[in-house]
């Protein structure tokens, strides 16, 4: 592979691949993208990729490397994003990493082994967007420094051994307009937030909300969120069919409880993976409201675009009204990750390349980490997928309300004959 000099793209990810990353990658001077993430690899960082001067996206996660991150890819100048997370890094985390001036999409180092004190440097990191230092042994405080962290919109610092107070930055930035938005309606909307009760919603347990900044507390759900166990390869396994099939009905449910059972309609406006937490039962909560908004049914809700790439719903790229059926094209897209076990962001766009509905056989679209489905559990998804695909709709009137989809996804009944779901295909609208 050393020898392919002209090649641009390398992604060699979700296999088994064992051994340590080959010195000769280094020869690769125009690759730009290097993905090895989700192997069995070990041994430590090539110094040679540290010399890959075009190299924009590096990822290595979900692997065994190990050693120090000392010389290693600090000279990737033009990195944008850099994933080593799930792995057996040791060590301080280098200072030297302020040098990847233009890292900006994620840097993300959670759940290794590093320790010492957050190196105050990385707060020259300027452009970044996300930053992940989780699941680590680190200690000491944050860097007050980080507050000059303009960019940042998610910092997760959790499980290490930091002390002191939170500088100001992990707090909430109000996207709206501020001749629209104020503090009389920010205390409003959060203390209605406060007051919603249901088993697969996060309890908000209070809110701060100062001139400093602002804070949404929350109950904790101890086995984190569904993207990163759909990324665990352990953990995804764990992860059965069943509890996928209870997962989708408790987040459906939660929705149709937000958007009609509240005194006025909640549409969360950011339901992906990363906002559904999981606790040791693997009962699912929707969280993170800080996007949350409270419609006013008398008339429009315009409001600024909010919400996560890769579930907005089409209709945000031409309109600013946000209504609930925003949140129920991102369940769609929910559904289809959690059953395919990773995001069908690329499946997506593969569709919308059609000019008509495009039918998919139902063991194509599972995944592959779990044994095959019996004949129950596969009518089952068949049924689930087949509401999710409503869901996609391009036209939102097209699609269930969150009470409709709630009602057909509870009220799935057997008796199907012979029928064989798994060979049977689901189809798709044209996207």
């Amino acid at each position: 592979m050393g020898q392919l000099s002209q090649l641009g793209l390398l992604d060699l990810s979700s296999n088994k691949l064992e051994g340590e990353i080959p010195s000769a990658l280094g020869n690769l001077q125009k690759l730009f993208n290097l993905s090895l993430a989700d192997n069995l690899l070990h041994g430590s960082i090539p110094k040679e990729i540290g010399s890959m001067s075009n190299l924009e996206l590096l990822d290595l996660s979900s692997n065994n490397l190990n050693g120090s991150l000392q010389d290693s890819v600090e000279h990737c100048w033009k990195l944008r994003l850099l994933k080593l997370n799930h792995n057996n890094f040791k060590g301080n985390i280098p200072a030297e990493l302020e040098l990847l001036r233009n890292l900006q999409d994620i840097l993300d180092l959670s759940d290794n082994s590093f320790t010492g004190e957050i190196p105050s440097q990385l707060s020259g990191l300027i452009m970044l967007g996300t930053l992940n230092l989780s699941h680590n042994e680190l200690n000491g405080s944050i860097p007050s420094s980080f507050q000059s962290m303009k960019s940042l919109t998610s910092v997760d610092l959790s499980y290490n051994e930091l002390e002191g107070t939170v500088p100001d930055m992990k707090k909430i930035h109000m996207i709206e307009d501020e001749s629209c938005v104020n503090e009389l309606i920010f205390n409003r909307e959060i203390e209605a937030l406060v007051q919603i009760r249901h088993r697969n919603i996060v309890k908000l347990f209070g809110y701060c909300s100062s001139s400093q900044g602002r804070f949404l507390i929350s109950e904790y759900m101890e086995r984190g969120d569904l993207g990163k166990t759909l990324k665990d390869n352990e953990k995804a396994i764990e992860l059965d069919w069943r509890r996928r099939l209870h997962i989708v009905l408790d987040v459906i449910h939660a929705l149709s409880y937000m958007h009609h059972d509240c005194s006025s309609p909640i549409v969360h406006r950011d339901i992906t993976s990363n906002n559904i937490l999981l606790d040791l039962e693997f009962r699912a909560c929707i969280s993170d409201f800080g996007t949350a908004k409270i419609l006013n049914i008398y008339g429009q809700n315009l409001t600024r675009l909010a919400g996560t790439k890769g579930y907005l719903a089409p209709e945000l790229a031409y309109t600013e009204n946000v209504t609930e059926k925003c949140d129920v094209y991102s369940f769609g897209v929910l559904v289809l990750e959690l059953f395919m076990g990773s995001h069908p962001g690329d499946f997506l766009s593969s569709l919308s390349l059609a000019t008509k509905n495009n039918g998919v056989c139902l063991l194509d679209l599972l995944d592959p980490r779990l044994v095959i489905p019996d004949a129950e559990t596969a009518r089952e998804i068949y049924r689930i997928l087949s509401v999710a695909v409503q869901c996609l709709e391009p036209n939102p009137s097209h699609r269930p309300t969150a009470r409709r989809a709630s009602d057909e996804l509870s009220t799935i009944k057997g008796g199907e004959g012979q029928v064989d779901f798994l060979q049977a295909g689901i189809t798709f609208p044209a996207l």
